[in-house]
Parts: structure tokens; sequence; C-alpha cells
């Protein structure tokens, strides 16, 4: 199978999360809720492929004190997205995510305080979590250097409501908003599980119905980006 061909593939299958990183987080009653919707599947972590340039998330933030474990799921099936925002609020209670990712905090190597992820690395992960969403949305994918797609980010709007607890774990759901032309908007929730939340049975809720509900958002995010081919903005 030739390169591009097996690029294509990885982008359009399901992608097999390795079995490690996949029972990692099944020992988690709300992470393994994710696991099972149905209406999602896994997708390939670009950023975690040998040969990509993000060496943020492929090299720096990949070991046991950072994010040692990360998993992308993506809607099976991409909606049809509108030409004008809506306020991304307004969209996440009326509108399933295009992406759920599944982060895993590790340790001191995402900290600015005691046991308290940076508030930059929040920021960071909004950032890696839409170019992902606007990928898959575009059905577009940063491996394909025959028709390069370049999202730049112009804007990010972070609103912080409580710290994140480190090591844990957070998922985040992300949406497009509308995309006209060039211009893509976004907007992502970060959520974690309460230290009074997590002090409950953490794997047997009865019936699972309420796991999710004990997510709490921690930080919201609306952004704006750009599309170019290449290199130009």
């Amino acid at each position: 199978m030739d390169p591009k061909t097996a690029i294509k593939q990885l982008h359009i299958q399901p992608y097999a999360i390795p079995q490690n990183i996949r029972s990692h987080f099944e020992d988690n009653a709300i992470t393994a809720k994710c696991l099972s919707l149905q209406n999602y599947e896994p997708t390939v972590p670009w950023a975690r492929m040998q040969g990509s340039a993000n060496g943020l998330f492929l090299s720096t933030l990949n070991n046991e004190n950072t994010i040692p474990h990360w998993i992308t799921l993506r809607t099976k099936q991409r909606r049809n997205l509108p030409t004008a925002p809506t306020p991304g609020v307004e969209v996440s209670t009326t509108t399933k995510p295009d992406l759920i990712t599944l982060i895993h905090l590790g340790g001191s190597g995402v900290c600015s305080f005691h046991n308290t992820l940076h508030g930059g690395m929040i920021s960071t992960l909004f950032d890696e979590v839409f170019f992902a969403t606007l990928n898959h949305v575009m059905y577009t994918h940063p491996a394909d250097v025959d028709n390069p797609t370049r999202f730049s980010t112009m804007q990010l709007d972070v609103k912080y409501r409580r710290s994140v607890r480190v090591p844990g774990i957070v998922v985040v759901r992300a949406w497009c908003l509308a995309i006209a032309g060039r211009k893509c908007w976004t907007y992502a929730e970060l959520l974690q599980e309460s230290g009074d939340d997590q002090s409950r049975a953490s794997s047997t809720d009865a019936g699972g119905a309420d796991v999710m509900e004990r997510l709490h958002v921690a930080a919201t995010c609306e952004a704006f980006w750009l599309r170019s081919g290449g290199m130009k903005l």
C-alpha cells in the first residue's frame, strides 16, 4: 500500500486504541462511559504519531509526569455546519460535541501550583483539541502532504471557572460553531470530576445513568480560526 493511501485509511477508519491506554480510561467510570458512546469512534492521535511536527505533544508533553494518555473520540456522522456562529454555551445544550477528548494529567510537569494544572496548559489543551475538531468536521488531516490545510489560531477566549486537579483525568468536549469561507469558529468545555464526587463509588453507580453528572465545567473557550492551504495566511 502506498503511503498516501495508508494515510487516507488512517483518517477514515476508526483508530484501534492501544490496549494499555484503553484500559487506563476504562478503569474510570466517566471515561469508560465516554468510550461506550455509540455515536462516537476513536480517531488517530495525529499529534502523537511518529513523524508529527507537533513536538510539544509528541515528546515534551508525552511522559508520565505530563500527559501520558490521550484519546480522541469523533462523531461517526458529521453534521451540516452553519455559516454564522451561535454562542457556544447555547450550542452545547442542544448539539452533541463533534469531538470528545479524554486526557490523563500525570503529574507536576503540567502544574503551576501544588496539584493544580497551569492555566496556560488549559489554553494549550483547548488549542490542540480545536485543531483536531476542525480536521474532523472539514474532513482534512495534517498528514496530507499533497493537500495541506493549515488552521491558524487567531483568537482564544478562555474563561476559568475552577482549578483543575493533577494528577487526574479531564474530558474536553468540542464543537465547531460555524465555517464561512476561510473563517472558523469553535467552542469547548473542559470538565473534571470534583473531589467530593470522586469520594463516591467510582465504577458501579446504579445503572450508570448519572455518571456524567459528576463532571463539572472547569473552563470554557471560544476561538476564531483562519484556514489556508500550505503555509500562506
